[in-house]
C-alpha cells in the first residue's frame, strides 16, 4: 500500500519503503499510460526501497520482484529491491539494517 500512497501523493515526498507489497494493478496501468507526465518527477527523483522475504507465504516474493521490474521498465530511476532468503512474512535484523541505511541515505 505504501507504493500506492507515495505514487499518488500530489506533493513531492522523500521516499517510500515497501515491505512485502506491490503496486496495485490499476495504478501500474495508470503509470504505464502516463501521457501527461504526471509521474515524471517521481520517476526521476523518488527513492523507492523494496524488501521482501523469499519464503513469504502471505504476499509472495514474486509480487515484489515483478513490481520492481515494472517500475524500472516504467522509468523509475531510484528503485532498489532486496530479497532475503528464508524470510517468511516478518521482519528480520538484516531488513531493519537495510531500512536504516536507506533512511540515512535518503531522508536524513
Amino acid at each position: 500500500m505504501s507504493f500506492n500512497v507515495a505514487l499518488l501523493a500530489p506533493e513531492r515526498i522523500g521516499g517510500v519503503i515497501c515491505l512485502s507489497g506491490a503496486v496495485f494493478t490499476h495504478l501500474q496501468s495508470v503509470i504505464d499510460s502516463d501521457k501527461d507526465g504526471r509521474f515524471a518527477d517521481k520517476k526521476e527523483n523518488l527513492p523507492i526501497f523494496i524488501y521482501h522475504g523469499k519464503e513469504d507465504q502471505v504476499i509472495l516474493h514474486s509480487y515484489a520482484a515483478e513490481t520492481y521490474k515494472k517500475l524500472v521498465a516504467s522509468g523509475f530511476q531510484r528503485v532498489s529491491e532486496h530479497a532475503e532468503e528464508f524470510l517468511p512474512h516478518s521482519v528480520s535484523p538484516a531488513e531493519v539494517k537495510k531500512i536504516s541505511e536507506f533512511l540515512q541515505q535518503h531522508m536524513i
